[in-house]
């Protein structure tokens, strides 16, 4: 029995081993990128303008003492990539899903911005899923597209509430035809597509802030207590958090309460970087299509980019299963007790 005890337990700790969290970040560091000091956990910064201002802040704290705090000061130009945070990440297929908390403390009720996306490689359409709030009303819409370029647009049945909530976007079975996008909301599953072509697709990037806007809405955005990762934990008791209905202090959400924050006013405060205007287009290159209520594909359109990358040095991952011979380790450690246990014996 105690043999049996000893192997069970090492199965289960290689199998936590083998769960993947790719990266998370509560920003508590203070700063962004993985260049800076202390090293932050995103690979880079993209500024579009210095209308926008994108940093971390004790604004925008829901836990801890910082959150990312997002200013759009920008009415002007037309659609296209404003100010944001890509975390590059080594490519994957299978399931991945992106978790956040975000809050809109501040809106002019007028516009449509991506906030989050889940990218893969390649120059064009490279989204394979993206949450989109459109105002007025902060109404929710699906994006992201397959293999051919078709934009899977969809309106959700669902609106952006007041205060901090969680949002999930996960992708399962990449790589293959058989392909799903989920949009969770407070550990609720909003919409599911279903079948979608991905054969040679994969995960290598992760966006946040504002990747694309149609340059009408105005306001201020929240984010903290981000994780990626190749283990879904959305809708299990893995995901390790609050829970939907905790507010910033633990306690329950108080619905509105939390709204605009300290920080709600628009302001102009800019980052270094100067103008990098990317001509109306998206970090994957496209645009998006038009929104289809019934969810059905829509050609996407081709495009180019122009970055502004600052700062190009990845922070370290933060990894249960770090790459790193763990699964060789844990075979090695188990043939060496069972044969102690046999020598006992």
């Amino acid at each position: 029995m105690r043999a049996v005890w000893l192997v069970w337990s090492l199965l289960c700790a290689w199998r936590a081993a083998a769960q993947t969290v790719t990266f998370s970040d509560g920003f508590e560091s203070g700063t962004l990128l993985g260049s800076e000091v202390p090293p932050g956990q995103w690979t880079s910064k993209v500024v579009q303008t210095t209308q926008n201002s994108l940093d971390a802040s004790t604004l925008a704290a829901r836990s801890g003492a910082y959150g990312l705090r997002f200013v759009d000061g920008r009415s002007t130009g037309g659609q296209g990539d404003e100010n944001h945070l890509s975390r590059t990440l080594d490519p994957s297929t299978g399931d991945f899903e992106f978790r956040l908390w975000m809050r809109v403390a501040s809106s002019n009720d007028a516009g449509e911005i991506v906030a989050a996306m889940i990218h893969g490689p390649g120059g064009v359409n490279r989204s394979l899923l993206e949450i989109v709030v459109a105002w007025p009303g902060a109404q929710l819409q699906l994006q992201g597209y397959d293999r051919f370029g078709a934009n899977g647009s969809q309106k959700l049945d669902a609106s952006w509430p007041v205060g901090w909530h969680e949002v999930a976007l996960v992708v399962r079975n990449v790589g293959t035809t058989a392909g799903v996008r989920e949009i969770w909301l407070d550990g609720v599953r909003l919409v599911q597509q279903t079948g979608i072509d991905w054969v040679g697709k994969q995960v290598d990037e992760v966006l946040l802030g504002e990747p694309w806007a149609d340059r009408v809405w105005l306001g201020e955005l929240h984010f903290d207590d981000v994780r990626a990762g190749t283990t879904i934990t959305i809708g299990t008791d893995a995901g390790g958090d609050a829970g939907p209905d905790a507010g910033p202090d633990g306690g329950p959400m108080d619905g509105g309460s939390d709204a605009g924050g300290d920080g709600g006013s628009i302001d102009a405060g800019g980052i270094d970087g100067g103008e990098a205007d990317a001509g109306g287009e998206r970090p994957d290159g496209g645009k998006p299509g038009p929104v289809d209520d019934g969810g059905s594909p829509v050609p996407g359109d081709d495009g180019g980019l122009v970055r502004a990358d600052v700062g190009t040095s990845p922070a370290s991952d933060l990894r249960v299963g770090c790459d790193c011979g763990a699964a060789g380790f844990f075979a090695i450690f188990l043939g060496a007790a069972l044969a102690r246990i046999r020598r006992r014996e």
